[in-house]
């Protein structure tokens, strides 16, 4: 169904409500939609650094994103994927 026929279908049930406000209706419940679905899926390159452990996702790909990460599915360092922690270590480095 393309955009014409989603406002016009929307129009029959309700006449009252403006073409704008349809229009940020649905690309709000698109959003919503790709984000429950899990639909939108994009990889990131992450450049590390020695000595620095953990890096805050909205800001290492902020400049790549024009959405928000869900889920990280998977990382792998050269080339390699990382196993995934379960549970927590008894040691963390970054304790003093």
């Amino acid at each position: 169904m393309i955009l014409k026929n989603m406002l016009e279908e929307i129009k029959k049930h309700h006449p009252h409500v403006g073409k704008s406000e349809i229009l940020k209706a649905l690309n709000r419940f698109s959003e919503e939609f790709a984000e429950e679905t899990e639909c939108i899926e994009s990889t990131f390159t992450v450049l590390t650094t020695a000595g620095v452990r953990y890096y805050g996702l909205s800001q290492s790909v902020s400049n790549e994103a024009d959405h928000d990460i869900i889920t990280v599915k998977r990382i792998d360092l050269d080339n390699e994927p990382i196993p995934k922690l379960i549970g927590w270590p008894d040691y963390i480095d970054t304790d003093a």
